[in-house]
């Protein structure tokens, strides 16, 4: 639901560069995209839990690399208030 939400509803100010804009935009869907995969994988059994590990591992990466972005936008102003 947050990710919809987050997805749906733009929470900074247009002007951004375009890597900041893509990250702040799609980076925190793709990060529960990541995870979702990873639950699903993770059902198929014991022979896929090396895969949904990665695939929470990737997400969690992700998820801090869009945390570094929500951090240093912030800093920059571009946040609404």
């Amino acid at each position: 639901m947050v990710a919809v939400v987050f997805a749906l509803i733009w929470p900074f100010k247009p002007g951004l560069d375009g890597m900041t804009a893509i990250a702040l935009r799609w980076l925190h869907p793709f990060v529960w995209l990541l995870l979702a995969l990873s639950f699903l994988v993770r059902i198929r059994g014991a022979s896929a839990q090396g895969a949904a590990n990665v695939l929470a591992l990737l997400g969690g990466i992700t998820y801090a690399g869009f945390l570094g972005t929500v951090i240093v936008a912030a800093s920059k102003g571009t946040r609404r208030r």
